[in-house]
C-alpha cells in the first residue's frame, strides 16, 4: 500500500495465493472506507473475489458486472442475439414483473442460459432484484478505465507502476476538482442532463392528487402511476432505484410548483462532487527525506515465494470492455474483414523505391526468360516441353 497525505492506493496482484491477495486489499478498501450504509460491490465471478469478500464484508451485497457475465453467456449460448437482447433487458428492468416476464422469455427459447442465470443468482446482476440500490451502474467500466490509461506503463517495474498510478490521480482529481468549483447549479452535469432527456415525457403527463405527498400520473400511454414524494419513490421504482426523479415525479414537481432539485439524492449535488475532490494528492518526497520508524528499516523484504509458470510471459494483457475489440484492415484496399490473401480487388501496383526513382534516365532493371533446351521457345523448359520432334 502507498500512502499519501489524503489518499491510499492499493496495489493487488493475483499470485500463487490469490483468495490471500483479494483479502488483504479488502480489508484495506475497509479500513479506509469502513463499511457505510447500503454499500454494492460489483465485480467479476472470480473466486478469490468472492471469497475475500465473505471474509470481509459478509453482510455487503456482491454484484456481478453486467458485460462480464454476458461474455460468460455467450459460451453457453453463442450465436443467439435474441437471448442476448432478452438478457439485456432482464438486468436492466425496474419491475420485477417486467424482468419475471423477460426471464420466461429466455426460458422458453434457452433453457440452459435461463438455469445458468438463476443459478448465478438473479438479485446479483439484476437492476429489480438487487437488495441495495445500485444507482444504475451495471458494470465495472469505472475501474477499467485505469485498465486503460495503465496500458503502456505496466510494463514498468513496480515502484515505477504505483508513481505512474499516484501522477495520475493527481491529474485527475486537480481537474476534476477545478471543473466542479466551475459549476454554478445546484445539480452536476450528469443530474441536468437526466432531466433534460426525460422533460418532454413529463409534459404528456396528467397529475391528480391522492393527499399531501401523494399523487397520481397517467402518462401519455394511459398508464397510471403513484408518486410519494415523502419517501421518494413511484411505482414505476425508476425514483426509488436511480434516486433521481423520473419522469412522473418530474411532472408532481410542476404540478405543486416544487424544484425538483429538491428530490434528488445528495450524491448528485455540486456540493457532493465538490467534496469528492476537495483533498490533494501530493508527490512522494525523495527517500533522502524519509524518515521511517525502525520496525520497518530494520524490515528486509524478500522476493514473493511464486512459482514463475512455463513458457514466455504475456505481455499483452486481456482488452477492457472500454477498448473493443482490435480491428485490422487489409493492406492492399484498407478495408476491415478480411487480409491482403484473401482480398478479392485488384492488387495495388507496386510502390517505386527511393533507390530506383533518384535513378533517373536508367532502365529498369528486367528478369531474363531463359528459352527451352530443345525448340528455343520462351516460356517453358525442356522437362514440359511439348514439341518432341524437335533435337536438343
Amino acid at each position: 500500500m502507498v500512502r499519501t497525505w489524503s489518499t491510499h492506493l492499493l496495489l493487488v496482484s493475483g499470485m500463487e495465493r490469490p483468495d490471500e491477495a483479494w483479502t488483504w486489499f479488502l480489508l484495506h478498501i475497509r479500513e479506509v472506507i469502513g463499511t457505510p450504509e447500503h454499500l454494492v460491490v460489483i465485480s467479476d465471478r472470480h473466486n478469490s473475489i468472492a471469497n475475500g469478500m465473505r471474509n470481509v464484508y459478509p453482510t455487503v451485497p456482491h454484484c456481478i458486472c453486467y458485460y462480464h457475465l454476458k461474455q460468460n453467456l455467450k459460451k453457453k449460448a453463442p450465436k443467439r442475439g435474441d437471448v442476448m437482447q432478452l438478457y439485456k433487458l432482464v438486468a436492466y428492468s425496474y419491475r420485477t414483473e417486467v424482468c419475471d416476464k423477460y426471464l420466461t422469455n429466455i426460458s422458453n427459447i434457452h433453457r440452459r442460459s435461463f438455469d445458468y442465470l438463476v443459478d448465478v443468482g438473479v438479485e446479483r446482476w439484476s437492476l429489480a432484484y438487487c437488495p441495495e440500490k445500485r444507482y444504475g451502474f451495471m458494470t465495472t467500466n469505472i475501474a477499467e478505465v485505469i485498465n486503460t490509461a495503465a496500458k503502456k506503463a505496466r510494463k514498468l517495474p513496480i515502484t515505477s507502476l504505483v508513481e505512474f498510478l499516484r501522477d495520475l490521480m493527481q491529474k485527475w482529481f486537480y481537474n476534476r476538482r477545478k471543473a466542479a468549483n466551475k459549476g454554478s447549479s445546484v445539480l452536476t452535469d450528469f443530474a441536468l442532463e437526466h432531466g433534460n432527456k426525460i422533460q418532454e415525457k413529463s409534459q404528456q403527463c396528467v397529475v391528480q392528487p391522492i393527499d399531501y405527498t401523494k399523487y397520481v400520473v397517467k402518462d401519455n400511454e394511459g398508464i397510471v402511476w403513484t408518486v410519494d414524494l415523502e419517501l421518494r419513490t413511484c411505482t414505476c421504482r425508476k425514483f426509488d432505484l436511480d434516486r433521481l426523479p423520473c419522469a412522473h415525479a418530474i411532472a408532481v414537481c410542476k404540478h405543486i410548483r416544487v424544484p425538483k432539485e429538491r428530490l434528488c439524492s445528495d450524491y448528485f449535488t455540486t456540493q457532493w462532487l465538490q467534496t469528492a475532490y476537495a483533498l490533494s494528492i501530493h508527490p512522494v518526497p525523495h527517500p533522502s527525506s524519509w524518515v521511517l520508524p525502525e520496525h520497518v528499516s530494520s524490515c528486509i523484504v524478500h522476493p514473493p515465494e511464486d512459482r514463475r509458470p512455463s513458457g514466455r510471459p504475456k505481455k499483452i494483457r486481456i482488452r477492457s470492455s472500454l477498448e473493443g475489440p482490435e480491428t485490422r484492415v487489409c493492406t492492399n484496399c484498407g478495408e476491415s474483414g478480411h487480409n491482403r490473401i484473401t482480398c478479392t480487388k485488384p492488387r495495388k501496383a507496386p510502390s517505386i523505391s527511393k533507390s530506383s526513382s533518384s535513378s533517373i534516365g536508367q532502365k529498369p532493371s528486367v528478369r531474363r526468360q531463359r528459352a527451352c533446351g530443345r525448340c528455343g521457345v520462351l516460356g517453358h523448359n525442356i522437362q514440359t516441353c511439348s514439341n518432341v520432334e524437335a533435337k536438343p
